[in-house]
C-alpha cells in the first residue's frame, strides 16, 4: 500500500476522497468536466436513436402506442422487440443515469468510491437499457481526467468490465447500437468501458463465483486442446493453473453491483433471495451494493425486506443516505434531460399524430409537464440504500 507523501500514512482512498470533497465538487460543476458533454451527448444519441425509428421502422406507429405502456406497466413488459425497449430508453436512459451520477458524487463526499489500479468492474442487475453502466463509466473517465490536475493524486484505472443481467431479448440490439452512435461521437472513449451487449439473461440462479469457475474451465479447456494440438500433454491441474494466471474476462468478484429500480414489487426480493445473497457477497473489499427506487407505494416494504436480507451479509449500510434524493436536483440537468424528453414526445406527436392521440391523455396523467409544455416538469424523488464490503479490507488491514 503506497504511503502518503505528507505523512508517511498508508494511503488511503476513503480518507483522500473526503479531503477533496470540495476540489471535486468544484470540479463536476465546471466548464473543464466530463459530466456535461458526456450527458449532452448521451440525451442527443438517444433522442437520434428515437427520431429514426420513428422516421424509417416499420414499428414506428407501435412504438408510440406503447409510449404510455412502458411508464404505467413496465413490470409485465418482456422486452422482446423495439417497440418496448425503444420507448423505454427514451423514458428512462438518460433520467436514471443521472440519478446514478448523483448517487456516485454523494458516495464520494462521504469517501466510499472504489479507486483500482487495475481495473474497476462493474454489475447492473435488471439493466435494461444499462444507465447505470454508462454512468460509472463516464464517472470513473471524469476523475481520472480531474486526478489529472491534481498534484500528487493517485493513479486509478476506469472501468474495465461492464457487466450487465437483463432477460429482455431485444436490449442486447439496442444497447449495440446506442454505444456505436456514442463511439462515433466520441472516439476517444474507452471501447472496454461501453456496453455492447447484455452480458446474462436471467438473474434467477444467477451466482458471480459459478460465471467466474465456467469461464476458467472453458480457460483450462482451451489450453489443453493447445498443448493437444502441439503434440504436447499437460495435466488438468496445470491447464487451471495456467487458465487462472492468465485470467478471464469475467470477475470473481464486482467492485459496484447496481440494481437500478429493478425490484419493483414485494414478491421480488422474496423470489431472489438466495440471488440477492450472492450478489451481496460477492464485493471486492470497499465494494459497493446500490439500489435504487421510488419512495412510495410498496418501496418501503421492498426496502425493509432488503434489509432482512442484506443483514444476513457482512455488508455494512452506509450512512448519509438515509433521506429521499431529488432527482437531477441541479437546474441544469434538470433542464438537459427535461428538453430531451419533451423534444422526444413532440416529435413523437409529430410523426405518429393518429397514435399519439389514442395515447396523449394517459402521457398526461403519468407525465403531465414532458407533454405540455406549460406546465412545469418536475421529476420525482428517489431512494439510493448502498451497502459496502468493509469488513474484508479491516481484516486485512
Amino acid at each position: 500500500m503506497p504511503m502518503s507523501e505528507d505523512s508517511g500514512r498508508p494511503w488511503r482512498a476513503g480518507r483522500w476522497q473526503r479531503e477533496h470533497v470540495a476540489a471535486w465538487q468544484e470540479w463536476r460543476t465546471s466548464t473543464t468536466s466530463l459530466y456535461r458533454p458526456r450527458l449532452l451527448r448521451l440525451t442527443g444519441v438517444t433522442n437520434d436513436l428515437f427520431r429514426q425509428r420513428l422516421l424509417w421502422s416499420p414499428t414506428a406507429a407501435q412504438i408510440v402506442r406503447e409510449l404510455a405502456t412502458v411508464l404505467e406497466s413496465c413490470d409485465s413488459l418482456r422486452f422482446e422487440s423495439e417497440a418496448h425497449t425503444v420507448p423505454y430508453a427514451m423514458w428512462h436512459l438518460a433520467d436514471r443515469y443521472g440519478r446514478v451520477a448523483q448517487v456516485l458524487d454523494r458516495l464520494w463526499l462521504y469517501g466510499h468510491i472504489p479507486m483500482r489500479r487495475n481495473g474497476v468492474s462493474v454489475l447492473e442487475v435488471g439493466a435494461g437499457p444499462a444507465p447505470a453502466l454508462f454512468a460509472i463509466s463516464d464517472f470513473y473517465d471524469d476523475l481520472r481526467a480531474w486526478l489529472t490536475s491534481i498534484e500528487g493524486a493517485p493513479a486509478i484505472s476506469p472501468v474495465a468490465v461492464p457487466h450487465s443481467i437483463d432477460r429482455g431479448a431485444a436490449w442486447s440490439s439496442l444497447l449495440h447500437e446506442v454505444s456505436e452512435m456514442l463511439m462515433m461521437r466520441d472516439p476517444t472513449h474507452s471501447v472496454s468501458a461501453v456496453p455492447f451487449r447484455i452480458t446474462y439473461n436471467d438473474l434467477a440462479g444467477f451466482s458471480v463465483a459459478s460465471q467466474y469457475q465456467d469461464a476458467i474451465r472453458e480457460k483450462a479447456w482451451m489450453i489443453e486442446n493447445e498443448f493437444e494440438r502441439a503434440g504436447e500433454d499437460i495435466s488438468s491441474e496445470w491447464a487451471r493453473k495456467f487458465a487462472m494466471e492468465e485470467g478471464v474476462n469475467v470477475p470473481s468478484r464486482y467492485d459496484i453491483i447496481v440494481l437500478c429500480n429493478f425490484l419493483t414489487n414485494t414478491s421480488m426480493p422474496t423470489n431472489f433471495e438466495a440471488e440477492l445473497k450472492d450478489l451481496a457477497q460477492s464485493l471486492t473489499p470497499g465494494g459497493l451494493l446500490i439500489v435504487l427506487g421510488a419512495t412510495r407505494g410498496s418501496y418501503p416494504r421492498i426496502y425493509g425486506r432488503l434489509h432482512e436480507i442484506v443483514a444476513s451479509t457482512r455488508l455494512r449500510l452506509v450512512d448519509g443516505l438515509d433521506d429521499p434524493i431529488q432527482a437531477h436536483e441541479d437546474t441544469w440537468t434538470q433542464n438537459i434531460v427535461g428538453a430531451h424528453l419533451r423534444a422526444s414526445v413532440a416529435f413523437a406527436s409529430a410523426a405518429e399524430p393518429e397514435q399519439f392521440a389514442h395515447v396523449a391523455g394517459k402521457l398526461k396523467k403519468y407525465a403531465p409537464g414532458v407533454v405540455d409544455p406549460f406546465v412545469k416538469l418536475r421529476f420525482p424523488e428517489f431512494r439510493a440504500l448502498v451497502w459496502k464490503n468493509e469488513w474484508e479490507s479491516r481484516r486485512r488491514g
